[in-house]
């Protein structure tokens, strides 16, 4: 045999296993980056599951200027204070938007809420538990359609149309 061919054989098996390696690591690190982002999706999905809110009815008081907002919970999960806080609710018409952020203080553009049915007394918004958010918009509506929507931190929206001044949408 010759030692030079022996060698080159060696080589080529080194070379071959450097290649192999190679194309095992990034397939690895593919199929990690892959799981990665399954896992992560599934775990949205869970939560826009367990938290879900509907709105049940929109109760405009022209006197006061303020539109409640009856909102239910339907998912399998409660709704913590700090995720109804990080919400949003928008109010729209053809010719009207405006953007709620939560305050207490009873600010224009802002709302608040309080729990009106606790199944458990606990004061979190669990299953089957019911919010009335008072949005305070800056000025009176006018007679027409409206769209209210609201904005979980997750990404889930809810949204009802109802109507101001006996106008049917």
């Amino acid at each position: 045999m010759n030692p030079a061919g022996i060698v080159g054989e060696a080589y080529l098996l080194i070379i071959s296993m450097l290649v192999l390696a190679g194309f095992s690591t990034l397939y690895h690190s593919s199929y990690s980056a892959i799981g990665e982002a399954v896992r992560l999706e599934a775990a949205e999905l869970k939560e826009r599951i367990e938290k879900r809110l509907i709105i049940a009815a929109v109760y405009y008081d022209a006197g006061q200027g303020l539109l409640e907002v009856y909102v239910k919970n339907v998912g399998r999960g409660a709704v913590t204070a700090g995720e109804l806080k990080a919400s949003s609710f928008y109010l729209i018409s053809q010719s009207y938007f405006q953007h709620f952020t939560y305050s207490g203080s009873g600010s224009a553009e802002t709302w608040s809420y309080e729990l009106v049915m606790d199944s458990l007394g606990d004061g979190v918004m669990g299953r089957g538990d019911t919010v009335k958010a008072v949005l305070r918009p800056s000025g009176g509506l006018a007679s027409g359609t409206y769209l209210v929507r609201l904005v979980l931190p997750n990404g889930r929206v809810s949204e009802e149309v109802f109507s101001v001044g006996g106008v049917r949408g």
